[in-house]
């Protein structure tokens, strides 16, 4: 007599020890792949019928990426980079969705992705404003412990820096400007300026690099776990770091020093962000904010008054986004959600956030309601972008999506699945397989998962 499987036996050797709730996790993950093949050969075939017919191709709303996205930067309104598990970047357009090049020199896992532009970016959407020059340079940092600067025409790394003792996990720029009265600039005949960079790592610290020469110049230490996400507010002058101890810190540039520290999440801050980014081609960065030390705010008002508008948001494995406010350090907004949330983005209206229970989510920033779900990725939401009116999300997936948001808050209903019913059944058992939980925590599961299971870059 046969006997059905108990709770933790699988009948097929993927399933082997898998509890009941993984089994079904990969079911519905496969049947999703179905699904998601389906859409791509559709999207496919809608094509090609436009070009025999001489008409305009649509550009893509899904993008097969053939490997993990961890990370993304915005070049422009066309055009996005892709840090990758499969130890690469990728170029991607938006318009045709073909890779347009590939960087590669990383040996592990690629992380964190940021832009240099050399033009002015759009306050609204940190994106290149109309007729800015085109981006000069990617900066990557990798699980291999390294920073890579690369040229985006030629794809040439040009620098190699180390120094971290564990993986890179973000990065930021300072604008490039004025340090103690003197100019930063290259040693080309052009004289650029250039930014200074900021590399957060699972070592726990904050490097500093001078880009001159590739010399780290300030580690930042005081996080006691490691460092997941940066962003840098030019009307302070400072830096803005979340970690895996739950605290978010504000450091000043200038000194290196830690000024404040935001506390409210309960478990590790994922990502950050600043709502609108005020950045411009120069940036004194000598300049040191005085904080008044009994309410812990800038005490120049005019630094207070110019902070008023702005937004400070963050991502947490606790299950919520917040807000913050930057003149006092108090949480003014929660955001619950029903899983890890892994990247938020924000624009005048809305906060979109990217959540490991797959789904992309759009909430009213004024209510602090839930308007939106959005359903098409079939594994954890990695990265999130907004340009213009169309959210881009990449996941581990390895799936891009684009979401027009006012066609989106139009259609019926809070949640909506962009996948397309399945054709046959008999596709799932030929769906590629989806890895799921081992007996590795969670978090060691994933990054296991990304460091073994990309090979295609």
């Amino acid at each position: 007599m046969s006997v059905p499987p108990g709770p933790n036996i699988g009948t097929h050797a993927s399933q082997f020890l898998m509890a009941d709730d993984d089994r079904a996790v990969l079911a519905r993950r496969e049947e999703r792949y179905a699904r998601f093949s389906q859409e791509l050969a559709a999207q496919q075939q809608k094509a090609e019928a436009a070009t025999a017919r001489g008409e305009p191709v649509d550009p893509p709303t899904v993008v097969d990426l053939k490997t993990k996205a961890l990370d993304m930067a915005v070049l422009d309104a066309a055009n996005v980079v892709l840090a990758q598990a499969s130890h690469a970047l990728k170029w991607i357009n938006l318009q045709t969705g073909d890779v347009r090049r590939i960087y590669r020199g990383h040996s592990g896992p690629v992380s964190a992705v940021v832009v240099w532009q050399r033009g002015e970016r759009s306050a609204a959407t940190n994106t290149p404003t109309a007729g800015a020059p085109a981006s000069s340079r990617l900066i990557s940092g990798s699980w291999d412990r390294s920073v890579k600067v690369w040229d985006l025409a030629t794809g040439a790394c040009l620098q190699t820096l180390t120094g971290h003792a564990d993986f890179v996990k973000c990065l930021a720029l300072a604008p490039g400007g004025t340090v103690g009265g003197h100019t930063r600039v290259s040693s080309a005949s052009t004289a650029e300026i250039l930014p200074i960079l900021f590399s957060g790592s699972s070592d726990g610290s904050i490097r500093q690099w001078d880009l001159r020469d590739g010399r780290c110049v300030r580690t930042l230490r005081g996080h006691t776990r490691g460092v997941d996400a940066l962003v840098y507010d030019s009307i302070t002058n400072t830096l803005l770091s979340a970690s895996s101890d739950t605290t978010i810190k504000q450091w000043c540039v200038a000194t290196g020093q830690c000024v404040r520290d935001f506390r409210g999440h309960h478990t590790s801050v994922c990502d950050l962000q600043l709502y609108p980014v005020y950045t411009s081609i120069e940036t004194d960065l000598a300049r040191v904010t005085a904080w008044d030390p009994t309410t812990h705010a800038p005490a120049d008002t005019t630094l207070v008054e110019a902070l008023e508008d702005v937004e400070l948001w963050s991502a947490s494995a606790d299950k919520t986004a917040k807000q913050w406010n930057l003149i006092t350090g108090h949480c003014m907004t929660t955001l619950t959600h029903p899983d890890v949330v892994k990247a938020v983005m924000v624009t005048e209206a809305y906060v979109i956030t990217g959540c490991r229970d797959e789904n992309v989510r759009i909430w009213d920033k004024a209510t602090g309601e839930c308007i939106k779900v959005l359903g098409g990725h079939f594994d954890e939401v990695s990265a999130l972008a907004v340009i213009g009116g169309t959210i881009v999300s990449a996941a581990l997936d390895a799936s891009l999506r684009k979401w027009n948001i006012k066609k989106a808050l139009d259609l019926p209903g809070l949640t909506y699945d962009a996948l397309p019913p399945l054709a046959d059944t008999a596709s799932v058992a030929a769906a590629k397989p989806v890895a799921t939980k081992s007996l590795l925590t969670e978090e060691e599961e994933r990054e296991l998962a990304e460091l073994m299971s990309d090979d295609e870059g």
